[in-house]
Parts: C-alpha cells; sequence; structure tokens
C-alpha cells in the first residue's frame, strides 16, 4: 500500500484521466471545453472520457480491455475467460459507484457494497489467470454537514467550483493558496491559476451546503492510496 498526491484541482476530469499514461516529460497539458477544465490532451487527441483513457492506456502496452466494475461482477468465470480471450496485458476495470453516491447523499450507505465489488471482482480475475493487480483512485473527498461554512469568492458565483477556482489572472485575495498551472507543470497556452481555500470550506456557489465535495487542497481530497495486489508465490523479481 503506498500513497501518491491527486492532481489539482482535484477533480474527476483531471484525476481520472490522469491515470492514464498522458503526461510527457513529467508535464500535463490540459485541454479545455470554453473555460472549463475538460481532461488532459495526448499528442493529438483529448483523454476526457473512459474510452480515451484506455485509448492511451492501449497505446503504452499494446492491448488494454475495459470493464466496468458492475459489468465484470456479473460475469462468472467461464464467461469471463471467454470475454478476455488471448491474455491482454492490461484489464481497465472502472467504477464511478463511489462518486455518483457521494453527489446524491447516499456515500456512506453504499460505499461497503462498492467496496465488496472490488473484492469479487479481484477473486473473479484471479480465476481467470490474472496476477497483479493495482487499485487506485482519482482523487479524495470531503464529507460536509449543514455546519460548513461558505466563503464568496467574487459577486459572480459561477466564477467558482465548490472547493477551487480556475482564472486567468491572479485573484489578490488574501489568506487562500493561488497555485499558477506553470508550478504544477501543467502546459497552457495562457497563464492560468487555481485558487484553493486554504481549508475546508466551501466556496459560495449554491444556496444548500453539498453533503460530498472535492477539488480542493485537503489531506482527505489530495491523497490517495494505491494498493498494488500480487498473487502470493508468484511474483518475479
Amino acid at each position: 500500500l503506498q500513497a501518491r498526491l491527486a492532481e489539482l484541482p482535484a477533480i474527476t476530469s483531471v484525476g481520472m484521466n490522469a491515470l492514464a499514461p498522458v503526461d510527457k516529460n513529467g508535464r500535463l497539458e490540459p485541454a479545455f471545453e470554453g473555460d472549463k477544465l475538460a481532461g488532459l490532451r495526448n499528442g493529438g487527441y483529448a483523454v476526457k472520457a473512459p474510452a480515451d483513457r484506455v485509448r492511451a492506456m492501449r497505446d503504452r502496452s499494446g492491448s488494454a480491455l475495459d470493464f466496468e466494475l458492475d459489468e465484470l461482477s456479473a460475469m462468472n468465470s467461464t464467461e469471463l475467460k471467454r470475454a478476455l480471450g488471448t491474455k491482454p496485458g492490461l484489464i481497465v476495470v472502472r467504477s464511478r459507484e463511489l462518486d455518483d453516491a457521494g453527489e446524491v447523499g447516499m456515500h456512506l450507505g453504499t460505499f461497503d457494497h462498492t467496496l465488496t465489488l472490488l473484492r469479487s471482482a479481484v477473486s473473479l480475475l484471479q480465476q481467470a489467470g490474472v496476477e497483479r493487480f493495482v487499485i487506485a483512485s482519482d482523487h479524495g473527498f470531503l464529507l460536509q454537514d449543514n455546519g460548513a461554512q461558505k466563503v464568496p469568492f467574487s459577486s459572480n458565483k459561477r466564477a467558482a467550483d465548490r472547493r477551487h477556482v480556475l482564472t486567468s489572472t491572479p485573484s489578490g485575495m488574501p489568506d487562500v493558496l493561488e497555485v499558477p498551472f506553470v508550478a504544477l507543470e501543467y502546459d497552457t497556452e495562457t497563464p492560468q491559476y487555481l485558487v484553493l481555500r486554504q481549508d475546508t470550506a466551501l466556496w459560495d456557489v449554491a444556496p444548500k451546503i453539498a453533503p460530498f465535495v472535492h477539488g480542493g487542497n485537503s489531506l482527505q481530497e489530495r491523497v490517495i492510496p494505491v494498493l498494488v495486489v500480487e498473487r502470493q508465490g508468484r511474483r518475479v523479481s
């Protein structure tokens, strides 16, 4: 079990796509849709969706199969072996269940179920001959209650997201963490700055407190566990 830092901002469009091999000499190139950060570029195409991530992994590994976690969990051993065919170099199993459940306020009531599906998927893949697993996430999250603090960024609530602001000019605000993209080793055509709270308060973007948030620089959001599992007695030195 090791720890890695999620990319900033710790949001799905950055973190999930950074899991694919999209860096060039240690640098990332963000992909925008208007003023929104939609993903990362990999050479001549943008990596924004699951199919794009698998394409980037396939470019690096030579072959890659793609499964959703619930799809894989519904298979039996025979069905999985048939789906795998000749042994691929990489099998990608992905899920947004934790994120989706958190966003609708069902978080803690469903997390155990998702982790049970993950454990079952590992067992099923082991039966099919897979020997090495890397289990990771894109970022972590904060669970909030109605007592959470909201802080205005500007009079325009649409300028901010819940835990970060992306702006083309420095904000000049005191008591914030302001990070230029160049300091994160991101390559952009025009300067970009991330403005982050130094605490767990939210930017005031909605009437209600969101119970599940991410995008900031807190320990819970940035540090992600990476679990590597190998079958005993099969490790090659």
